[in-house]
This record gives C-alpha cells, structure tokens and sequence, in this order.
C-alpha cells in the first residue's frame, strides 16, 4: 500500500530522481518479498535467512544486480539515458573527450553492466571447478546468457532512442536475473536448514 502511495506522490508532484528512484527500487523490495513468500511459506516451509555456504554468493550477487537495476532507474529518471547516444562507444570514443554528470552516470551505467556479465561468467565457469555449486550449472548458464541478453537490450534502449518496449524488456531481464539469483539463495538456505536439521 505504501509502495501505491509513493507512487501517487512522485507523480503528482514530479519529485525528484533520487526519490522517483526510491520508488523504484522500493518496488523491487516488494517484488523479492513476494517472492520470498511464494518460495518458503507457500510451500509451507519455515522461514529462513543464511549467508553460511555459497548461499552468501548468491545473495550478494542479487543485491549487485538489485544495485545495478537501481542505478538503470536514476539513469532513466534522470534523463540521462541518451547521454551516449552511441553504442558501445559514447559520443563517438571510448571515453569521451568531456563528460557531464549525465555522461558518467550513463557510463557508470554500462561498465557495471561488463563487470556483471563478468561476474556471471565467473559463476558458470565455477560450476566446472567446485563440485557443491555443479548442480547450479543450468541455471548459471541462464544467468549469464541472460546477463549479456540484457547488454544487448541496453544497447537497443539506446540506438531505439528509449523505446518504451525495450525499457520494458530491459527491465524484465532485470527481474529475471533477481529471480534466478533469488532462488539460488534460497536453496542453498533450504539445504542448510536440512543440514543443520539433521545434526
């Protein structure tokens, strides 16, 4: 309800972006609680919150992709999405000759966006070498393809010059990423709930 009536007030009174952002990123709270609802107490499970094990991994990660979705919205409520009208270059080089606070945040932007797909890469490859992760192989394989999908919608975003159905589905990536993340993290707490359970 909260969440609604923030809404309403940045509309009506065109608040500024860091707030606009708040909203936003309030909304992605209230996304990942349901979410977390669905996932334990739907299943008729005990709540549960653990850091022990790879499930500190995952959640950091979704709260690095939580950070960067974050980051896309006060690009985008403060205007700054054309601010590199190009792709992948800005303004014509790689790092421009002068950049305005748009401009860096635009960039602060798309290099978060390279270390993330790193950061995927990193995970898949990881499920090669360290055999507890193994069976999140799958999933980490989504994950990364899902990383450089949205890189490559970030640049349509661009070239399309803020096309409301790229926006969307940039932001739909976004909460896929957070989902997948999600999840891993809560099996991995399940898993060591069972395991303390057991002891």
């Amino acid at each position: 309800m909260g969440e609604i009536l923030l809404g309403g007030v940045v509309v009506l009174l065109e608040l500024p972006v860091q707030l606009t952002t708040l909203h936003f990123m309030t909304g992605l709270v209230v996304f990942l609680l349901a979410f977390y609802m669905m996932l334990f107490e739907g299943g008729g499970e005990q709540p549960g919150f653990s850091l022990s094990r790879f499930s500190g991994l995952f959640f950091f990660m979704g709260l690095f992709v939580f950070s960067q979705a974050a980051l896309g919205a006060y690009v985008r409520h403060s205007q700054a999405g054309l601010s590199c009208p190009d792709f992948p270059t800005c303004m014509g080089a790689w790092i421009p000759p002068f950049a305005d606070w748009p401009a860096l945040v635009h960039l602060s932007h798309r290099f978060t966006a390279f270390l993330l797909a790193l950061t995927f890469s990193a995970l898949y490859a990881a499920t090669f070498v360290e055999a507890r992760i193994a069976k999140y192989r799958n999933t980490a394989f989504i994950l990364l393809v899902l990383g450089f999908a949205q890189i490559g919608v970030g640049a349509l975003v661009v070239l399309s010059g803020l096309s409301f159905v790229a926006v969307a589905v940039h932001l739909a990536l976004a909460l896929g990423m957070l989902s997948l993340l999600f999840h891993m993290w809560a099996r991995e707490v399940r898993e060591a709930s069972d395991i303390s359970q057991v002891t």
